[in-house]
């Protein structure tokens, strides 16, 4: 995907207040529910990503984690400004650790933090 929109630094302690709809998709690569809303609501860093395939959605990367666990990007649609549809979960990669530095200018680094195993799909629920 290419960078979209950095959306700026983000206080851990603030609460992304929104609507969360999780899509089947999202749980493809093991990462459950209850991860996505945590990242959603408490990420480390967000930004928009130019979408491939519909040029009006607003898509945004989100990546954060859950109680000191394992970095998680999330991918969603803002389909309004205050519902994220999430369509995309998963440990974080090399490539969106880089994409960060690249879309942060530098000031958000988190390549030391890149899970090497990422974990086997999650059934829907």
């Amino acid at each position: 995907m290419e960078i979209g929109t950095y959306l700026g630094e983000i206080n851990r302690d603030t609460v992304l207040a929104v609507k969360v709809v999780i899509y089947g998709s999202a749980r493809r690569h093991g990462v459950a529910d209850a991860e996505i809303r945590t990242v959603v609501a408490h990420p480390i860093v967000r930004y928009g990503v130019v979408p491939r395939a519909e040029p009006e959605a607003k898509l945004i990367r989100l990546v954060g984690d859950t109680n000191g666990g394992p970095l998680i990007e999330v991918v969603a649609d803002q389909i309004e400004p205050d519902e994220l549809h999430v369509f995309h979960a998963m440990l974080l990669t090399v490539a969106v650790a880089r994409e960060v530095f690249d879309a942060t200018g530098g000031a958000v680094d988190l390549t030391d933090q890149v899970t090497r195993k990422q974990r086997t799909r999650l059934e829907e629920t």
